[in-house]
């Protein structure tokens, strides 16, 4: 369905992604899954096509367009970049967008440009909270890194990556290159779905960074992933919404296809109602998502709306797929079918960024706190 949100830009944008990503994408996502990588190559022609540079800065290479057209991209890429292919997307446009944020001019030079040519790959660890996964000790005019992080997508293949490290004072975010001496890959780890993707536990054994490797200011990363987690959660979304139109638009067509008892089985009204209700859960999500996208373009706060898009997202991909094997029965449970991998992707889609219960508990609070403004401001007035 259409939405007031996208002009008529958008949907011709959106026509051309979805041109290029049907030729050029979704024949080689069985082999990417297979072989449990995604070549760089493919980076490098998105980034020709000026796709990863859509909202970046025209002087460091992008076009400089709004969050709305890049929501268009990533909707194309939920759909036809199933096996994580979209996934790795995400992490990567979300290491620049914390260096378009927050990075030097140096760094925009050293890591943003050579992205955006597709030259790099990039990925993030990141945490909005104190852990104790890796801490940031006073090294010098630097910083001294030892610890870990685990089950991080993108990074086998990432050439740097943005973490997050504890410091006595709060987090430090930084930028690291994967080839420093002590960055070290623990282990590769195979997945249930998003199996073109790689996933790994890294390690940090006294990774000497210089002072120009943080990003940001110092102790102040909890601040900064605020905002880019805003997006970070929508991106989410929006990759589960086309992922579960996707399943619904294959389902319909098969059962106009299967036949039972001598007839096609969406004459049968119990489907006919379980498709309609997998419609339903997608334009509530969809709503939802817009809601945030929209503010976000507007440079308005949407943390509340962002989290519980990508809350409810989650959930909804997890039931439209599995209502989807369900239609295609038998077959929806053969490899043979996209509908499997449809599931399996689906499965991630309420664990990866924030668990749907830790982020129910983030919008819970959120909540109270928006209720004690909202009556100091009243009892003002």
């Amino acid at each position: 369905m259409s939405h007031w949100l996208f002009n008529k830009e958008h949907k011709m944008f959106r026509q051309s992604v979805r041109k290029y990503f049907e030729n050029e994408l979704l024949p080689h996502v069985v082999a990417w899954e297979n072989a449990g990588e995604i070549p760089k190559t493919f980076f490098k022609e998105i980034s020709n096509m000026g796709y990863v540079g859509i909202r970046f800065p025209e002087e460091h290479g992008g076009s400089e367009s709004d969050f709305i057209t890049e929501a268009v991209l990533l909707e194309e890429l939920g759909r036809y970049g199933t096996g994580g292919i979209a996934i790795s997307i995400v992490y990567h446009l979300t290491a620049l967008s914390l260096i378009a944020a927050f990075g030097t001019e140096e760094q925009k030079e050293k890591y943003l440009e050579p992205a955006i040519r597709g030259e790099k790959i990039a990925t993030v660890a990141i945490e909005t909270k104190r852990n104790e996964q890796l801490s940031s000790t006073r090294q010098g005019n630097g910083y001294q890194l030892n610890g870990n992080k685990t089950f991080v997508t993108n990074g086998v293949s990432a050439d740097f990556i943005c973490v997050t490290a504890n410091t006595d004072d709060g987090l430090n975010l930084f930028i690291i290159d994967c080839k420093l001496p002590g960055v070290l890959v623990q282990r590769e780890i195979k997945k249930l779905g998003w199996r073109a993707s790689d996933t790994a536990d890294l390690v940090f054994e006294k990774v000497n960074l210089e002072q120009s490797q943080r990003l940001g200011s110092e102790h102040e990363a909890s601040e900064q992933l605020k905002q880019i987690n805003q997006w970070f959660y929508v991106m989410l979304a929006l990759v589960s919404i086309s992922l579960s139109e996707k399943s619904l638009e294959d389902t319909i067509r098969y059962s106009k296809e299967r036949k039972q008892f001598g007839r096609t089985i969406n004459r049968f009204q119990v489907l006919q109602h379980k498709m309609a209700d997998m419609a339903v859960e997608i334009e509530k999500s969809k709503n939802l998502t817009y809601r945030a996208l929209f503010l976000l373009n507007e440079g308005e706060d949407a943390e509340m709306e962002a989290t519980m898009a990508k809350v409810h997202a989650g959930e909804m991909a997890k039931k439209v797929t599995d209502s989807a094997v369900q239609v295609h029965g038998g077959m929806g449970y053969m490899m043979e079918t996209p509908i499997q991998r449809y599931w399996r992707d689906a499965r991630g889609l309420s664990v990866i960024g924030g668990t749907t219960q830790a982020l129910t508990e983030k919008v819970s609070s959120l909540l109270q706190s928006t209720l004690e403004k909202d009556t100091k401001e009243y009892t003002k007035s």
